[in-house]
C-alpha cells in the first residue's frame, strides 16, 4: 500500500490507537513509526542508558581487585576476591553469587552473610551517582537483579521463601535446585523503591532486569549458581513440594515482578521504565549438545511472559517490556531465521511501537578485536585512532543495520561496552581509544533507532576492566576503590567496638 510521506505520522496515530493497522498497511505503519522517530531528531554520542551492574546481581570479575583478567570466567574457581566493605578478601576466590553466599554461611553463619550483602548494597550506589548520570544525559538505568528480589513469590513452593519481610529484609534463602550448594540473599524491595523515587528527581527512569533465575537459566558467572550446571529449563525444585518445575517457579517470579511494578506510586511509579523478564535466556545452550535449554522451551516460556505483561496494567501505565534475546541460545546459527518471525507472531504492530522492545546485546570484545598482540588482534592499540575505528566500526554497523532491517518496531541494545578484547590484559586500555570507540557504537546504533545501554556504570573493584567497561572511567572520573580488594585482605566484623567521643553514644 503506497502512502505519501506526509501521511505517515497520521498513519502512525491510527496504528497506535486502533487494534491493528488498516488492512494491507502493516509494513507502512512500522515505516511510519520509524519516520516519526527520525524526524527532527539529532543523534547524541551519549548512551541512552547504562547498567548498575555489580550491585544487585554479582559477577566475579567485577570484584577481582588487581588480579582480574577475563570478562567470561572459564576457570571454575572464579576470579572474585572481595565484596567490600565487610568482605575485603578471604582466603579463596569465589565464582558466583550463590556459591559466595553458601560459603559465607558455612563459615560465618547466616547473619554475617546477610550483613556482607546488606553493607555492599547500601553503599555501592548512592544519590551522587544518580546526579552524575543525569548530568551526562543518560535517560534510563537498567538494574540487573537476582530472582530473590521476589523470593516470596515461591512461598507456595517452600515456606522458607515466605519467612522474611520482602520490603526490608536481607535474608539468606537456598537456591531451589541446588539447596546444598548455593544460597542467595533476598533484596529488599524498599531499596528499589527508594532508588526509583530518588532517580525521578533527576529525570531518570529505571528498567528492572531479572538477570538470574533459580537453578541458572543461562551459562555464565552472573547466573547465580555457576559453575554448577544450569537447570532452569529442564529441572524441578528440590525444596518444599519438589513438584514445581523451575520454569513454573520463574513465571511466579515474573508475576510478582509485574505485581510490584503495578503497585508503585508517586515518584517511584513515574520512574519505572518497565521490565526485562529474563537476561540472555539460554545463553551458550546453542553450542551444547545435549542443550540445557532447548530453544523451543525458551521461546515458549518467553511467550508466556509477553502474555502476562500484555494483560497487566503496565502497558497502560506507559511501561515497556524489553524482550532480551541472545544468539548463543540458538543452535546451528539459526537466530535470524527463528527469532524475527517468532517476535512478529508474538506481538502486533501496535505492541512493537508502544511497549514491546526487542533487545539484543552487542560486544566487539568477542568479535573483531583490538589489542596489544598482533597475532590475536585485527588492529593494535598503537595504531592511529582513525585506523582503530575503521577496523572496529564495521562490526557494530553491520549489527545495527541487520537488527534494524530484520526486526521491526522498538529496539534496544541493553548491553554494549568499549572493551576491545574479552581478555582485559590484551585489550586497548587508553581511554583516548575506548571513549571514541564507545561514542562510535552509540552513534551507529542510534542512527538505526536502537537505544544503546552501556555496560556498566561503575566498577571500582575491577581495576583492569575499567577503561573498557566503566562509564565513569570513560568519562574521566577516576575510580579509586574505597576499600581493599585482595585475597587475605580481611573479613571485617559488623559489630566492631568503636570508641564513643560525643553525640549519639547511646545508639
Amino acid at each position: 500500500m503506497w502512502i505519501r510521506a506526509w501521511w505517515r505520522p497520521f498513519l502512525l496515530a491510527w496504528c497506535v490507537t486502533a487494534d491493528s493497522c488498516p488492512e494491507g498497511s502493516e509494513g507502512t505503519c512500522e515505516e511510519a513509526a520509524l519516520f516519526q522517530v527520525k524526524t527532527g531528531r539529532s543523534v547524541s554520542s551519549v548512551p541512552y542508558g547504562t547498567n548498575f551492574g555489580g550491585w544487585l546481581c554479582l559477577e566475579d570479575w567485577f570484584f577481582s581487585g588487581t588480579t582480574g583478567r577475563f570478562v567470561s570466567t572459564s576457570d571454575p574457581v572464579g576470579q572474585g576476591v572481595c565484596l567490600p566493605p565487610l568482605l575485603q578478601g578471604g582466603d579463596t576466590t569465589w565464582p558466583s553469587e550463590g556459591i559466595l553466599v553458601h560459603r559465607l554461611v558455612a563459615k560465618y553463619g547466616k547473619q554475617f552473610a546477610s550483613q556482607v550483602f546488606e553493607a555492599h548494597r547500601n553503599g555501592f550506589i548512592h544519590a551522587g551517582d544518580l546526579k552524575a548520570l543525569a548530568d551526562l544525559g543518560v535517560k534510563v538505568v537498567r538494574v540487573p537483579v537476582v530472582w530473590t528480589l521476589f523470593a516470596d513469590a515461591l512461598a507456595p513452593v517452600a515456606k522458607i521463601y515466605g519467612e522474611h519481610n520482602p520490603q526490608t529484609d536481607h535474608a539468606v534463602v537456598p537456591d531451589p535446585l541446588y539447596p546444598e550448594n548455593a544460597s542467595l540473599v533476598t533484596i529488599p524491595r524498599k531499596l528499589l523503591e527508594d532508588l526509583y523515587a530518588e532517580g525521578h528527581k533527576h529525570g531518570l527512569k529505571f528498567l528492572l532486569d531479572i538477570h538470574a533465575f533459580p537453578g541458572g537459566s543461562s551459562d555464565g558467572t552472573y547466573n547465580g549458581i555457576w559453575p554448577l550446571k544450569p537447570g532452569f529449563w529442564l529441572e524441578r525444585v528440590k525444596v518444599g513440594n519438589g513438584t514445581t518445575t523451575l520454569q513454573e517457579a520463574g513465571l511466579m517470579i515474573v508475576a510478582k515482578a509485574i505485581e510490584w511494578l503495578e503497585s508503585l506510586t508517586g515518584d517511584a511509579a513515574e520512574a519505572a521504565e518497565g521490565l526485562s523478564p529474563m537476561n540472555e535466556p539460554g545463553h551458550l545452550a546453542g553450542f551444547q549438545n545435549p542443550s540445557f535449554a532447548p530453544i523451543d522451551m525458551v521461546l515458549a516460556w518467553l511467550s508466556q511472559t509477553i502474555h502476562m505483561f500484555r494483560h497487566s496494567q503496565l502497558p497502560s501505565k506507559g511501561q515497556k517490556l524489553y524482550m532480551q534475546i541472545i544468539e548463543t541460545a540458538f543452535p546451528n546459527d539459526s537466530f535470524w531465521d527463528t527469532f524475527p518471525p517468532w517476535w512478529i507472531n508474538q506481538t502486533s504492530v501496535t505492541d512493537r511501537n508502544l511497549w514491546a522492545v526487542a533487545d539484543m546485546h552487542w560486544y566487539t570484545a568477542w568479535g573483531t578485536k583490538g589489542g596489544v598482540l598482533a597475532e590475536s588482534s585485527a588492529v593494535t592499540c598503537n595504531e592511529p585512532l582513525h585506523k582503530i575505528l575503521e577496523v572496529l566500526q564495521p562490526g557494530v554497523e553491520d549489527f545495527a543495520k541487520t537488527f534494524s532491517e530484520k526486526i521491526p518496531g522498538l529496539k534496544a541494545s541493553t548491553e554494549f561496552s568499549a572493551s576491545t578484547n574479552a581478555d582485559a590484559l590484551l585489550a586497548c586500555q587508553a581511554v583516548a581509544i575506548t571513549r571514541p570507540w564507545m561514542e562510535a557504537q552509540v552513534t551507529s546504533m542510534k542512527q538505526q533507532d536502537i537505544q544503546p545501554f552501556f555496560w556498566t556504570f561503575k566498577m571500582p573493584y575491577g581495576h583492569v576492566f575499567q577503561s573498557g567497561w566503566s562509564l565513569r572511567k570513560i568519562y574521566g572520573v577516576e575510580e579509586t576503590a574505597p576499600f581493599p580488594c585482595a585475597l587475605n585482605a580481611g573479613i571485617m566484623g559488623a559489630n566492631a567496638k568503636v570508641p564513643c567521643f560525643a553525640g549519639d553514644c547511646g545508639l
